[in-house]
């Protein structure tokens, strides 16, 4: 009794959560996929890798036709915004929209070399425990591309303040310390692994200077 009590009440929940989200998520959403829309071809398969509330992978499957796959890690006990946001929000579009959605743990995922067109990893790399394997494991995965979009370290004060702010506003307040990438990191991970840089983009402001790479495999 007591079990369905609370599937009810989490199944309610969530639905709640994905009706405020809704609104601001979907536009968000779409802004950032304008970003790299024209690098995308129907009917590709997509891994959306660290996928929070999934309102990318439903932009990217309904308004590009894409075969997206919603993937994000167990998050930690303290990240309440994934929590109470991101988590039951991407149950109810992965239902909405048939779309699959997984977990995994957050080292190697279950599938083959190559097994997916393209990877995105968006806005998530410095929410994990180790950025660097997230990230090798995302061109693992790829066949095609890899689309990186990340906040970037340029100087001692973004690697101090960025990481506390962000935590903040996402509700990260009991995790491990957030990491971003500096430039010089990233080229040295796309040189070791043969990446071609097909398209780069800036944006944002001074306190969340923003990046996007997309990325071709060569080899």
């Amino acid at each position: 009794m007591m079990n369905k009590i609370k599937s009810i009440l989490e199944k309610k929940w969530s639905l709640i959560v994905e009706f405020v989200m809704r609104p601001s998520g979907f536009v968000r959403a779409r802004y950032m996929v304008r970003k790299f829309a024209d690098y995308l071809n129907k009917d590709e398969t997509l891994l959306d890798l660290g996928c929070g509330p999934g309102h990318l992978s439903v932009a990217l499957a309904e308004d590009h036709h894409l075969k997206v796959t919603m993937v994000d890690t167990k998050p930690h006990k303290g990240f309440i915004g994934m929590w109470l946001g991101a988590i039951p929000c991407a149950k109810i579009l992965s239902q909405k929209f048939n779309l699959k959605y997984q977990f995994y743990d957050g080292k190697k995922l279950d599938c083959d070399e190559g097994a997916y067109d393209n990877v995105l990893l968006s806005f998530v790399c410095h929410h994990a425990k180790e950025p660097e394997e997230l990230l090798i494991e995302a061109i693992r995965i790829a066949k095609k591309k890899v689309f990186l979009l990340e906040e970037i370290h340029r100087n001692k004060l973004d690697e101090f303040l960025n990481p506390k702010i962000d935590r903040l506003v996402t509700f990260d307040w009991f995790g491990y310390e957030n990491r971003r990438f500096t430039e010089k990191q990233l080229h040295k991970i796309f040189k070791r692994f043969q990446l071609k840089i097909v398209h780069t983009k800036s944006w944002g402001n001074s306190l969340f200077p923003m990046r996007l790479f997309i990325l071709e495999k060569t080899a």
